[in-house]
């Protein structure tokens, strides 16, 4: 089909020393083969009871094992799930604005701040991602099979058990971002030293809302969301500081990168509360209740240093020292980026950090030596 995608941008200067900006632009972006085209992929989900196979519950509500109409082995099982394709699935679209003031008050150096906001609806996502997906309405069954009913006896089931459930893709959700940017960068000529360098940026997250299902979900400062990211968490500020000296062949630089704190909460999945979020983590000693410092997952920053000696325009020698204090990683119980929740007991322990965003801390201090040359 078409698709109209405007965008439009202004500056007005004052003042030779300020000026104003902003944008104002719109997107789409097209299914791609694996949503719309022919294919799919088979993945693991939430276990479920067939009503058909286990239809007798308990007067707690719980299916019952030892009823005589019950297949106790469809009481409670994890059926396999197909993500398949969707022939009339319709474009994401975007629209997206920012504000922003440039400015250079004094020689050398230079201020920016930016507003910006973002907003995409039409989001293409899978159906199980919405409350009111049911998996047994995408059900594919066998046909009636023998099967052991809870009383021990054996018979042909009144249905075929589930062989598969589908899951289609949907558009289904709209995600708006908003937030503020700063930047400043300053240099400097220091005679009998040589040129200094420093920059700062700090970005600040405002908004994070993702809408599901007519659910708004408030994501800034939380762990969500793992349908979209891998629950790898979404901390409202972020800063890097740099600072380098050019001496003739010689050129060093160092840069810090902070990554604020965040919560371990994550609405979108249902984790709205601490003890959600972290109740399955068991690692603690005598699997110990979790204290609630670990409710928040700490700010960590870490500093890495760059040297490079230019001997002729052949030859460069370079070396870098990464993680230079060997700052170690925050404990995030709740990420399973790195699995942190698994038992103990197993061979696979699992990560306690998170490695989308603490893996430098983790890896610890690292040295490295380079030579370039030139032909």
């Amino acid at each position: 089909g078409t698709s109209v995608t405007p965008k439009v941008g202004f500056k007005f200067s004052p003042l030779k020393e300020v000026a104003f900006r902003g944008t104002y632009s719109g997107g789409f972006r097209a299914p791609n083969a694996a949503e719309n085209g022919i294919g799919g992929a088979e993945f693991s989900f939430n276990a479920i009871r067939d009503p058909e196979l286990c239809p007798v519950l308990k007067a707690d509500g719980k299916p019952d094992a030892t009823a005589a109409g019950n297949v106790p082995a469809y009481c409670s099982f994890k059926p396999t799930y197909l993500q398949n394709t969707t022939k009339d699935l319709q474009p994401e679209k975007s629209k997206s604005y920012t504000l922003g003031i440039v400015a250079e008050p004094v020689k050398n150096l230079s201020l920016t701040f930016d507003y910006y906001n973002i907003a995409l609806r039409n989001q293409i996502i899978p159906a199980a991602s919405l409350s009111t997906y049911n998996p047994l309405l995408y059900a594919v069954r066998a046909t009636p099979q023998q099967v052991t009913f809870g009383d021990g006896s054996q018979g042909l089931s009144a249905i075929g058990p589930i062989q598969y459930v589908t899951v289609p893709y949907v558009n289904g959700q709209t995600t708006t971002t908003s937030g503020v940017e700063l930047e400043a960068r300053y240099k400097q000529a220091v005679q009998a030293v040589g040129t200094l360098n420093f920059g700062v940026m700090f970005t600040h997250m405002l908004k994070y809302d993702m809408s599901v299902d007519g659910n708004t979900y408030h994501l800034a400062g939380t762990h969500g969301p793992s349908i979209v990211g891998g629950n790898t968490g979404n901390p409202k500020n972020r800063a890097q500081l740099s600072l380098g000296l050019e001496r003739g062949p010689l050129m060093v630089s160092a840069t810090t990168n902070f990554i604020g704190s965040f919560d371990v909460t994550d609405p979108s999945s249902g984790f709205n509360t601490c003890q959600a979020a972290i109740d399955g983590y068991n690692a603690f000693f005598n699997r110990a209740p979790v204290p609630s410092e670990y409710c928040r997952v700490k700010s960590f920053n870490y500093t890495n240093v760059t040297v490079r000696y230019q001997f002729s325009k052949a030859l460069t020698v370079r070396g870098a020292v990464t993680n230079l204090f060997d700052q170690q990683p925050p404990l995030d119980l709740q990420t399973y980026g790195g699995q942190a929740g698994t038992n103990p007991s197993s061979s696979n322990t699992g990560l306690p950090y998170n490695p989308s965003m603490h893996q430098i801390g983790a890896v610890g201090r690292g040295f490295s030596v380079g030579l370039d040359y030139r032909f």
